[in-house]
């Protein structure tokens, strides 16, 4: 009997771990910060109206395709620059986001977005889905693919479209001769490639190796297998410029194990700009 009551704790132990796992997709060092505005409202304060907005608006999401609540939240134990993602026991998606990622120096509210639609991405994204030590999937769609999502599904809800034309009119004129070549009149598509741009330009300080992105250059490479790890900085932009092609199926959702449902994948001939890059993804092996 004892033996018996002793696997079951231990099976409810391990069943919490795996509830609990976390995707810890972002940690960047501390600046040593503590941003004021003219206000004496600090950068991360600033930002808390971002977080409830978000979750307001994606929520819906959460609860219409998974039967979950939605919950972000300021993770107050860690100094360094965070954003992360879990499940509590109950299989609900949390964002956490620390004070000292708000505090960031090149953190907007547009690119703020950007990453809570990217975690967000890894409980709604779809496939591919990440491959355990077991070799069994995940929960979680990989890095690439919780992009494409941000992009092509969470930010057309996000980013209202009245906005988007102001924004874009905010830029320099060399930066929106940029944007056009990449999005040609697609407004929508102008600022997320503006937010993209500068959510990857963030990313690039996460690594020494890692090169500055750039909007008039694209990433080349044809990976042999889907990659379930973070991408390069310039295939990153590539993606959330692709899925912001591919926004006009966002009311689609994607599927845990078909690739081609809710992705423009059947448009290879006729849109190809909406492709999922192959710098990260390998539709033959992922």
């Amino acid at each position: 009997m004892k033996t018996y009551i002793y696997i079951i704790l231990n099976l409810i132990f391990l069943q919490s771990l795996i509830a609990k796992a976390y995707v810890d997709c972002f940690d960047f060092p501390a600046q040593n910060q503590s941003l004021k505005n003219n206000i004496g409202i600090s950068a991360a304060e600033s930002y808390y109206e971002t977080l409830n907005y978000f979750k307001s608006r994606m929520s819906l999401e959460v609860e219409l395709y998974f039967g979950k609540y939605l919950d972000v939240k300021i993770d107050e134990r860690t100094s360094r620059a965070k954003v992360y993602t879990t499940k509590d026991n109950q299989h609900n998606p949390i964002i956490y986001v620390s004070r000292p990622f708000l505090e960031h120096s090149m953190l907007t509210e547009d690119v703020l977005l950007m990453f809570l639609c990217h975690e967000l991405g890894h409980h709604l994204g779809g496939a591919p889905k990440k491959m355990r030590n077991d070799n069994t999937r995940g929960w979680d769609s990989v890095e690439g693919q919780a992009d494409f999502f941000a992009s092509s599904k969470c930010l057309p809800k996000i980013f209202r479209e009245a906005d988007n034309k102001r924004q874009i009119d905010k830029y320099p004129q060399k930066l929106r001769e940029d944007l056009e070549k990449r999005c040609g009149a697609n407004i929508y598509c102008q600022r997320v490639s503006k937010t993209a741009l500068d959510f990857a330009s963030m990313i690039a300080t996460f690594k020494p190796y890692w090169k500055a992105p750039s909007l008039r250059a694209k990433d080349l490479f044809k990976i042999g297998r889907t990659l379930h790890t973070h991408p390069a900085p310039q295939c990153r932009l590539d993606t959330l410029i692709s899925g912001a092609h591919c926004s006009f199926k966002h009311k689609i959702p994607f599927d845990s194990t078909n690739i081609s449902q809710g992705s423009c994948l059947d448009e290879l001939t006729s849109w190809p700009q909406a492709l999922r890059p192959g710098c990260w993804f390998n539709s033959k092996d992922y």
